[in-house]
């Protein structure tokens, strides 16, 4: 079975590079399947890509293992091998500040832009009031530029 389920990926990969973008108007996939063809996409081979639960490519920064998942949508979005990028989350900050600059850091890398942001040092300086490790505490000083973004807890 393992070697039949091979070769079926093996064919999405083949059918999702060479596809008649005339005839296919949409691929849809998971994280997990797109990470291991990422690199084999061509450049400007689709218009858009649009990342449905954006937040589970948090975690770039601030920490010393940053998922693999992330740094290669990361690359992709880098080589600019979309277009365009829609990134959907209703939980752009899961549990540190850290999450919030990785997704603008994927926004920016994807139009060649630098974080707005600044740097992981910048940011961290800026904006963490706690250990950047933990990065779970905004400066108060800093709070009117995240004025739009709530936490509710039940």
């Amino acid at each position: 079975m393992a070697g039949r389920a091979k070769d079926k990926i093996q064919d999405f990969i083949g059918e999702l590079i060479n596809a008649d973008l005339n005839e296919n108007g949409a691929v849809i996939t998971t994280y997990h399947s797109a990470q291991r063809y990422l690199e084999q996409i061509p450049e400007d081979r689709y218009q858009m890509l649009v990342l449905d639960e954006a937040h589970k490519l948090r975690n770039l920064y601030g920490t010393p293992n940053p998922p693999q998942v992330a740094i290669k949508f990361r690359t992709a979005l880098e080589e600019r091998r979309f277009g365009f990028v829609l990134m959907l989350t209703a939980t752009p900050i899961q549990n540190r500040l850290w999450d919030i600059y990785s997704l603008a850091d994927l926004l920016a890398v994807a139009r060649g832009h630098e974080n707005p942001f600044g740097s992981e040092n910048e940011f961290a300086h800026k904006f963490i009031k706690d250990s950047p490790t933990t990065a779970r505490k905004l400066k108060e000083t800093e709070r009117g530029q995240f004025r739009s973004i709530r936490h509710f807890r039940k």
